[in-house]
């Protein structure tokens, strides 16, 4: 990873995200509504690096690629411990740090860790007030339903406002993301025509709470986008960042317009690999070769664009 950052950088990609793999259930309840079947659809044994350790090391190594979470399970950590680690890495990073927090799909996450699952909204809720007042860096205190703490500060703070963005379909989740967030995170491949309710709902609820849409930020790497004039359609309906995945193969014809609010970030699997398993079995040299590709055939003109 260190070095597909380095070439990400190179290549004009904007951002490297990390998301937050915890553990792997043998058995689950749960249902992955992002899979081929309802299932999940990677390798148990694959290893998930804990992205508030890796990303800081990434950015050390780099000098202008931004880095977030994609997500962290925001209620599985706590929020003044995970309000440490967040002021760290974006003093490491440079400012160069947001934050993506979803809530998870799996109740055996939450069992496992001790976290209550049927109030994973509040907790949700709540984690993202404390962080914002304890990233302040002044003295603050919080009493609510799951976190109450006395008047207390943790230093050092971040230099410039760390910006948190929230996952999650669901009116509580695009609620939430509009009344405490900078920005939404699409969860799975959705296409286009998913996309354009929700990010229309959005917008009505930065409306409601008097938020700048203009720097309201739309993460999302829907599964029908595979040339430069999807990537256009895409930013036509609000997508402010486009991610992707290594390895990248919908590079399809080069038509060159007009994207304003575009910024591409990551390397999309080939999923003609193994449509059941996309993430097992791909070699290093395959991911640096997919990133220069996207590059060549997607992100050089929206860079030459802007």
């Amino acid at each position: 990873m260190l070095h597909l950052a380095g070439v990400a950088e190179e290549c004009g990609f904007d951002s490297f995200a990390l998301n937050d793999g915890t553990f792997q259930m043998r058995d689950t309840r749960g249902v992955y509504p992002y899979g081929p079947n309802k299932q999940r659809n990677w390798d148990l044994e694959t290893p998930f690096f804990e992205p508030m350790t890796l990303l800081p090391a990434l950015a050390m190594q780099t000098e202008r690629i931004r880095f977030f979470t994609s997500v962290v399970k925001l209620p599985l950590h706590h929020p003044l411990i995970l309000a440490k680690q967040i002021a760290t890495a974006a003093i490491m990073s440079n400012d160069r740090l947001a934050i993506g927090v979803g809530a998870s799909w799996a109740p055996e996450e939450y069992e496992f860790c001790g976290v209550d699952w049927s109030k994973r909204g509040r907790i949700m809720t709540e984690s993202l007030e404390v962080l914002h007042l304890v990233l302040s860096g002044e003295m603050v205190e919080y009493h609510g339903e799951i976190f109450d703490f006395d008047p207390l500060l943790a230093r050092p703070a971040p230099r410039v406002p760390v910006r948190f963005l929230i996952g999650g379909h669901h009116e509580p989740s695009l609620r939430r993301a509009a009344q405490l967030a900078d920005g939404w995170i699409a969860a799975g491949p959705p296409s286009m025509d998913d996309l354009r309710p929700i990010i229309s709902r959005l917008r009505e609820l930065c409306e409601e709470y008097e938020r700048d849409w203009d720097t309201f930020e739309i993460h999302a790497y829907p599964g029908d986008v595979r040339n430069l004039d999807d990537f256009k359609r895409l930013a036509d309906i609000g997508v402010t960042d486009a991610a992707t995945l290594p390895i990248n193969t919908g590079t399809g014809e080069v038509v060159v317009d007009d994207p304003t609010r575009q910024r591409l970030a990551g390397a999309r699997i080939d999923e003609a690999q193994d449509p059941d398993r996309p993430y097992s079995g791909v070699p290093s040299a395959a991911k640096t070769d997919a990133v220069h590709r996207f590059a060549d055939n997607i992100v050089s003109h929206f860079k030459h664009l802007n």
